[in-house]
């Protein structure tokens, strides 16, 4: 169980990373050699497990906020769908129908261990649907590699956390990802190989997609353990999320490193959604019925 009476308090590391006014100054050599270094210091083998998040960790996304990428794959998909079907759908229908088919995708899921996830492969689904498009699998698989390939012009690789991977493959360790996200495993290997990462320096790779077992909840950790034949003890995990990669994997006795979204950086992410919602709501668009504000 998550502690959510005992008030985090950031480490110095983390708080330099707090301050810093760019999330790609983790990029440069001083800073990314403090987090590596800081990461290493908790492999007290060299047989552990280094377990990474993958968005805004090892892939670190720009100042925009999700709303703001929502609403471009919408006129990048709804523009294909129109040429396809000889439809007429507007950028804003689609963000509509994918703001609703994320979170029916999410309600619609099975339930295991009181966790559900959404899939992407069913959020275009349920897109489609409402657009009243026959939602054929050639369609929707289109329609995903739109978004992969809208994902790829919008990352960057963190490749100082990819060379510390590959120091540690070669002394015999393992490297892991383990990401709470509506995309599969398949997808997100996808985005690694479109970046230019040689994929084969994961050992193993999980998506809450396909687990529906999630970080968030805690209920990842025990079944990774039974996976891959190892104990809490055997793990590092790094990521940028508080709870899901910092609270919960230390709450089951794994050791963990957050490295925080600098305070800059979300309040130009909650400028951008703001200043989103209100160009939306002026077209009589009220999208906080559908998505609620960011959160960290």
């Amino acid at each position: 169980m998550i502690d959510n009476t005992t008030v985090y308090t950031p480490g110095a590391l983390a708080q330099h990373v707090l301050s810093i006014d760019d999330r790609y100054a983790i990029l440069q050599p001083e800073l990314a050699a403090s987090i590596v270094d800081d990461i290493a210091s908790y492999l007290r083998s060299p047989h552990m497990y280094l377990s990474f998040d993958v968005f805004d960790t090892l892939l670190l996304r720009n100042h925009q906020s999700e709303l703001r990428r929502f609403f471009e794959v919408s006129a990048l998909v709804s523009a294909h769908i129109n040429q396809r079907v000889h439809s007429s759908i507007t950028p804003h229908d689609a963000l509509i129908a994918r703001l609703t088919a994320n979170r029916l995708s999410y309600r619609l899921s099975p339930m295991v261990d009181g966790c559900r996830e959404g899939n992407i492969n069913e959020i275009y689904r349920l897109l489609l649907t409402q657009c009243q498009i026959p939602a054929h699998a050639e369609l929707i698989a289109e329609c995903v590699d739109i978004e992969l390939a809208y994902e790829i012009t919008q990352l960057t690789v963190n490749q100082p956390l990819f060379d510390l991977m590959h120091r540690h493959r070669a002394q015999g360790g393992h490297a892991i990802y383990v990401s709470d996200m509506y995309l599969s495993k398949a997808h997100i290997d996808r985005l690694f190989v479109g970046l230019g990462v040689d994929v084969r320096v994961f050992t193993h790779g999980y998506s809450s997609a396909d687990t529906i077992l999630s970080k968030r909840s805690g209920k990842i950790w025990s079944w990774l353990c039974a996976q891959l034949g190892a104990q809490m003890s055997d793990f590092v995990h790094v990521g940028d999320s508080l709870v899901s990669d910092y609270q919960s994997p230390r709450a089951h006795g794994i050791s963990a490193v957050h490295i925080p979204i600098p305070l800059q950086m979300r309040r130009d992410i909650m400028a951008d959604h703001g200043a989103l919602v209100q160009e939306l709501e002026s077209v009589n668009i009220p999208v906080q019925s559908w998505m609620s504000t960011p959160h960290w």
